[in-house]
């Protein structure tokens, strides 16, 4: 009987080992669970984050192309503006005066046509950076055309040799 109890109490031992080592390995389990909870937490925060940088970022990068439509517009309707003050600047002394009224007229013909050349010539000279036609950026030819036409009515101001030598 005694090595009945005595086996029963090696028995008993080696089940309350196991028994802790299945509690160590159980406790160690929750640890590792809530490690995966907290990285899973963080992971959620971290994208919440990433979302809102993306979202900063993107505002950022429109920022210049704002920046730049108001700049051009600006300068577009400066040079519009000194034209428009010009013209009928000398508009006013033309109705003064025929003969120059007439030198006005041979002007803005003359001013006309050279702009005109002008942007067909920026135009031809933009499309043909492309390689293909599908890659033609139109807004960008558009643009460039108008301010080249813009810029030849600004030089004419300085005069034209169509109009400067004629006789007056």
């Amino acid at each position: 009987m005694e090595n009945e109890q005595k086996e029963m109490w090696e028995r008993l031992t080696a089940v309350e080992q196991s028994t802790k080592s299945a509690h160590h390995r159980l406790d160690s389990l929750d640890k590792l669970t809530e490690s995966v909870h907290i990285i899973a937490t963080e992971t959620k925060a971290m994208r919440e984050d990433v979302n809102d940088i993306t979202e900063r970022v993107d505002e950022i990068e429109k920022r210049p192309n704002k920046r730049y439509e108001t700049v051009v517009g600006a300068i577009l309707t400066a040079l519009v503006g000194g034209l428009i003050g010009y013209f009928v600047k000398m508009l006013g002394f033309s109705i003064l005066n025929f003969r120059r009224y007439i030198k006005m007229k041979d002007w803005f013909k003359a001013a006309g046509i050279g702009a005109i050349k002008t942007i067909a010539q920026t135009a031809i000279a933009t499309i043909g950076t492309a390689a293909v036609l599908g890659d033609v950026n139109w807004v960008m030819v558009a643009s460039a055309a108008a301010l080249a036409g813009v810029l030849s009515l600004l030089t004419s101001v300085a005069g034209l040799p169509e109009v400067n030598n004629e006789k007056e």
